[in-house]
């Protein structure tokens, strides 16, 4: 029985629409759909974007397979991810080999931001109590490494040395220690590897080994820094979780995903937040179409003038627009494969 797991429902929208539902839970975040494809019995559960979100709708589904006591559950784990190298683009599907948990990752972002203050005392014999000479000298340090893999062109390699100085500034965790889930995609997605490219041509099929985040890695120099110290192709928010709960009750599973945005697709702040952020925005993003999100923008920034231009600039407004773009081809490719492609291998015909 195949179980589908997206963090929201445009992730699933042409799936939902094939289901004979039976039956819809709702349970916080998490709504779980259960109904019959031609017959035959399928769950798609809408986690909602994030941690607390995926562990909850993962835990939901694995105490519902106790109590209905259904056989042979395999999950399918499907949403949009962001690329870290060059050769995803936008509408690529990517087939997860490997997935590291990196979610304290936000160190990079603490020190790309943070700023370097030398006070002097009163009687002018060094530094104040607030930064002592040593502890500057660090931190002038580490930017310095840091900015030595954000200056770099896209296509440059950093050595092993140098790959190994910038890795001890991630200091909030034990780079031995990372989590990694390894063998996903195992006999019951033998189809899969023989899968390169769509029938239509108008987007490639990647194996990729993939990180979760806390966060939405919304520049160029952060998906950078992810890919040359880590080794990892794509991130997003849920994988890890879902999977690994599969893999604890000894679950087959697999995860699929679309890129959304690409190695330079600077994603806008109105996405940054550790669970997609409010719910004004969970709200928009589940919006069924596209052009609906166009219409909301268009409309409101004629209705609420000066108002709306103070909250959301034009060029902030284009980047958005763009952003929901992506989103809704990454969503309509990754949902065209799983018709065409899986839900025939597991007899949903």
């Amino acid at each position: 029985m195949l179980i589908i797991f997206a963090a929201f429902k445009k992730e699933a929208e042409n799936l939902l629409k094939l289901i004979s539902c039976q039956k819809i839970i709702k349970d916080s975040n998490t709504i779980i759909y259960i109904g019959k494809i031609k017959n035959k019995k399928i769950i798609i559960c809408i986690t909602g974007m994030g941690k607390s979100n995926s562990l909850n709708g993962a835990n939901k589904i694995i105490q519902m397979i106790t109590e209905m006591k259904l056989d042979n559950p395999v999950f399918l784990i499907q949403g949009i991810s962001g690329a870290l190298v060059e050769n995803l683009k936008i509408g690529d599907l990517v087939i997860y080999e490997s997935i590291q948990n990196l979610e304290q990752f936000q160190i990079s972002r603490q020190i790309k931001e943070k700023k370097y203050n030398i006070e002097k005392t009163d009687n002018n014999k060094g530094l104040s109590n607030q930064n002592t000479e040593k502890e500057i000298s660090d931190e002038y340090d580490k930017e310095k490494e840091f900015n030595k893999i954000w200056g770099l062109p896209y296509n440059s390699r950093l050595t092993k040395n140098e790959i190994s100085k910038l890795s001890k500034y991630f200091n909030v965790f034990n780079r031995e220690e990372i989590q990694t889930i390894t063998e996903i995609n195992d006999k019951n997605f033998d189809f899969l590897a023989n899968v390169n490219k769509n029938l239509r041509g108008n987007y490639n099929i990647s194996r990729v080994p993939a990180a979760l985040v806390s966060d939405v890695i919304r520049d160029y120099k952060d998906k950078k820094t992810l890919n040359k110290l880590f080794g990892v192709e794509a991130v997003d928010m849920e994988s890890y979780y879902i999977a690994d709960i599969a893999q604890k009750n000894n679950i087959s599973v697999v995860c699929i995903r679309a890129i959304s945005d690409d190695l330079f697709e600077s994603v806008p702040d109105y996405f940054s937040g550790s669970d997609f952020g409010e719910s004004t925005k969970k709200s928009y993003i589940k919006t069924s179409a596209y052009h609906k999100m166009i219409k909301y923008f268009n409309k409101a920034y004629k209705l609420s003038g000066m108002l709306f231009k103070i909250i959301f600039s034009e060029s902030e407004i284009k980047a958005i627009l763009k952003t929901l773009k992506n989103i809704n081809i990454a969503c309509k490719n990754l949902n065209n494969f799983v018709i065409e492609m899986v839900l025939p291998y597991f007899d949903y015909k």
